[in-house]
């Protein structure tokens, strides 16, 4: 489990400025507030991007399109790691002692072994990435392996089973803090939750809320996604803070002319 610690005292402060220009209880602020950050939080959990706006949709939740690069960025990974044959083993594996040449995405290269299984390549595809979580051919193509295109095509069929996996970590929080559906879609909800939760806690301060996505591999940047996810949500308090005063100044302009 990974732990960040991130400043919310200007969202506290922010939420606090909320609920006295909207005079609303600021227990209900404090949970419309936390399914914002959590729809964030979803949004920047790869394959969502941490920054910009292109696999948001208009809603700013998470959209296809983050499904889709995740798609080609596999699709990519695997075609570089792993050209196929269809000669016969024997005849391939003599070919690879020789040192011929064979055509690959990154064009024409030694390759120096054989993978004639799912979990061969899984083994492979482990060790050749980096702290990105993308792949590299290796030195001499070390990482690239010869296959067959049935094996390929399966082991590529299993790493899209994979897309959503990380944010699938979100699900139960989403449950419990009933979050709009739109900001989980299916491509995430096709898998079961996975560890993680929403617990509500009432003091005498007030209305605490803590949520956490317990999958054990979240990337090494994640405290810049979550605190990206948290400026997000500051912004998005800020533009209702200015809606809010712009409608109470409206009431008192009325109420200044009426007298």
């Amino acid at each position: 489990m990974f732990t960040a610690k991130v400043d919310t005292s200007k969202m506290n402060y922010l939420m606090a400025e909320l609920a006295a220009e909207n005079f609303k209880d600021l227990n209900e602020i404090i949970k419309d507030q936390t399914k914002v950050i959590l729809g964030n939080l979803i949004a920047v959990t790869p394959p969502g991007k941490r920054q910009g706006n292109d696999f948001l949709n208009k809603k700013g939740y998470i959209s296809n399109a983050a499904f889709q690069n995740a798609k080609k960025v596999i699709t990519s990974d695997v075609a570089k790691l792993f050209p196929t044959s269809a000669v016969e083993e024997s005849k391939l594996k003599g070919q690879i002692a020789g040192g011929k040449e064979f055509k690959t995405a990154l064009g024409l290269r030694q390759v120096k072994q054989f993978a004639g299984s799912i979990a061969e390549l899984e083994r492979i595809h482990k060790q050749s990435r980096n702290k990105r979580g993308r792949v590299n051919a290796g030195r001499a193509s070390a990482n690239m392996a010869l296959t067959r295109t049935q094996i390929k095509n399966e082991f590529k069929k299993r790493q899209f089973a994979k897309i959503g996996l990380l944010n699938a970590g979100w699900l139960n929080a989403a449950r419990d803090l009933k979050l709009a559906k739109a900001a989980t879609p299916k491509w995430i909800t096709r898998h079961t939750p996975k560890p993680g939760y929403a617990i509500f806690r009432k003091s005498k301060r007030g209305l605490a809320i803590t949520i956490a996505n317990k999958v054990n591999y979240y990337p090494k940047d994640a405290a810049a996604r979550i605190n990206q996810s948290i400026y997000r949500s500051e912004r998005n308090l800020r533009a209702l803070i200015g809606v809010a005063m712009k409608k109470n100044a409206e009431k008192t302009n009325r109420k200044m002319r009426r007298k």
